[in-house]
């Protein structure tokens, strides 16, 4: 009997542990730090992790700390950014010589930084500004893998700035000055990613904050929207043009702005994507942020043309996912701080605990697909009764019940009704809307 039971407690510890490599297929646990300086650091999640190198997509935390510069860079992937906490100013330059774009970033921000522009950010705040990033590594080098060329900084093994790997007699040439000023141009870069500015050089860089107050006045008197413009020149192409003018409005609030749906008793979806900004649609990215209300939940979905990153950014709750077979991949309880990567095709859900939940979904691509498993618009819903009937093989009293529930709600569905209370007819009006809204 006793070996028996041994041979039980085997087979259940090699039952659940299978269940947990499982949920670790999409959960990359927490990020580890790469970078770090005296005005910020980096935390990266696992590169080697096997659903973002599947997606083709690199993700990461970054922290730049009050009073601190995050020198100019430019990287091999396209990415966007969200910003978690904190306010900066942010400037995108294009690799084509056009003048440097500038941008506050506040909390609530949604930005994009093209393949191959360079931006830098300064913290002119007294909190850090903190951002979760996701890279489009399919043009880059390996899956899930993306570099950062910095322009400036001290030469270091990883992430040291490019100028050091010339020779100074070359760099002389080419900006015709003499070799000891390459030098000591060289020499007097201590720090790689992030500074702290000194006092010194804070008044200086706060003349490109008067610069970009002066242009968001503009802006409230319904005048210019390009934000402020620093080193313009004249001598830049038509082509440089086009492109600065796509991309002077890199960042969209998501919670300064209206929500795109809103769900009684269920919570709010507000999105940047390729609909509202040229620039997410140039560069191919969309995010969107749920905030739902106590017990509610993300209608059940799949998106047909990304995978999906999501953050959970604030409460409680579970996300659950199928595999293609119909066996379940993952349900696992959240908090703040999980990242959850669910692969294309893969229908999910979300649903918040008694206090409520807010995440932040990024998909690398600007016009995402989505497809739902309940809710007003509800592949369920959209199917021919004759064949629901026939697949279910189902009586037709309950296929009515699933019929007439869930008739005004979209992306976002309220705890279950305690029974005995009538749905609300979908008006024609949300009904033409949903047909035309592409959302998450």
């Amino acid at each position: 009997m006793g070996k028996l039971l041994a041979v039980f407690a085997v087979l259940a510890a090699l039952l659940v542990h299978g269940a947990m490599a499982e949920e670790q297929e999409f959960l990359p646990g927490q990020p580890k730090e790469t970078v770090r300086g005296s005005g910020g650091r980096v935390e990266v999640w696992s590169e080697d992790f096997k659903q973002l190198q599947t997606a083709d997509v690199g993700a990461a935390l970054i922290t730049v700390e009050s009073q601190s510069l995050a020198l100019p860079s430019y990287s091999d992937s396209a990415q966007v950014g969200y910003v978690l906490s904190g306010e900066a100013m942010a400037g995108l330059l294009s690799p084509m010589g056009a003048p440097t774009t500038l941008r506050r970033l506040r909390e609530g921000d949604a930005f994009v930084v093209p393949r191959g522009w360079a931006r830098w950010i300064w913290n002119n705040g007294q909190q850090p500004l903190r951002v979760v990033s996701l890279a489009d590594t399919s043009k880059g080098p390996a899956a899930g893998r993306y570099s950062a060329f910095h322009l400036m900084g001290a030469q270091k093994e990883r992430f040291g700035g490019v100028l050091h790997g010339f020779s100074r007699d070359l760099l002389a040439h080419a900006w015709d000055v003499e070799e000891k000023d390459v030098q000591q141009l060289l020499d007097g870069q201590k720090e790689t990613s992030f500074v702290k500015v000194t006092p010194q050089l804070r008044a200086e860089l706060e003349t490109l904050a008067n610069s970009l107050n002066q242009a968001e006045l503009r802006e409230e008197e319904g005048g210019d929207t390009e934000g402020a413009r620093v080193n313009d020149q004249p001598h830049f192409g038509k082509g440089a043009k086009r492109s600065v003018s796509i991309f002077a409005d890199f960042t969209y609030n998501l919670k300064q702005r209206q929500p795109d749906i809103y769900v009684k008793c269920g919570g709010t979806i507000t999105a940047a994507n390729g609909y509202k900004l040229p620039a997410f649609r140039k560069v191919g990215f969309a995010v969107a942020r749920f905030n739902l209300e106590a017990n509610a939940m993300t209608a059940p979905r799949w998106f047909a043309n990304a995978a999906s990153m999501h953050l959970i950014t604030r409460g409680k709750g579970r996300v659950e996912m199928t595999y293609p077979d119909g066996r379940q991949a993952l349900r696992h309880n959240v908090k703040e701080g999980d990242f959850v990567v669910v692969p294309a095709g893969f229908p999910h859900a979300a649903i918040a605990d008694g206090e409520g939940m807010e995440c932040i979904t990024m998909i690398p691509k600007s016009r995402p697909q989505p497809g739902f498993l309940a809710g007003v618009n509800s592949v369920y819903r959209m199917m021919p009764y004759s064949v629901q009937k026939a697949a279910f093989n189902a009586d037709e009293k309950l296929l009515q019940k699933l019929r007439a529930t869930r008739q005004t709600e979209y992306g976002i569905l309220p705890p279950r009704k305690t029974g005995g209370e009538e749905e609300e007819e979908v008006e024609p009006e949300l009904a033409k809307l949903i047909e035309q809204v592409v959302l998450f």
